[in-house]
């Protein structure tokens, strides 16, 4: 008989990518749009990081539980691919003459992608240096 103990990490990691992917799923949901794709310069971005953020979480799942040591790679790379997400959606809004939506989305990405650097600077330093 297996024991809850037993699997607990693979039940926490599947809680965590269902609860991310909701998410992820649910903003796509809201922000998608037919005309959204008639602009290529604005789908781009969206549809990119959206593929990235599914690739990431997808191998952030097989990554806890088989290789540890790249699970923080792989949770950088998603929140990449979200930041990616909104910065798309904050150039489609600049194209409706959507100003104010427009500077919160871009302003929200650029602060997101100014911590995600700060992150891959940490993680260098602790693979190379630390």
């Amino acid at each position: 008989m297996i024991s809850i103990h037993d699997i607990k990490d693979g039940l926490i990691i599947f809680g965590l990518v269902i609860y991310l992917g909701w998410g992820l799923f649910k903003r796509v949901r809201e922000d998608f749009r037919k005309e959204f794709l008639h602009h290529y310069q604005y789908s781009v971005p969206f549809i990119g990081g959206y593929f990235i953020s599914v690739t990431a979480s997808l191998g952030l799942i097989f990554s806890f539980y088989y290789f540890i040591d790249y699970a923080l790679w792989l949770m950088v790379l998603m929140c990449l691919g979200i930041a990616i997400m909104v910065y798309g959606s904050g150039i489609l809004a600049k194209y409706e003459y959507k100003e104010e939506k427009s500077k919160e989305l871009i302003g929200d990405a650029k602060d997101m992608i100014g911590y995600i650097i700060i992150l891959l600077v940490v993680l260098i330093l602790k693979e190379w240096v630390i």
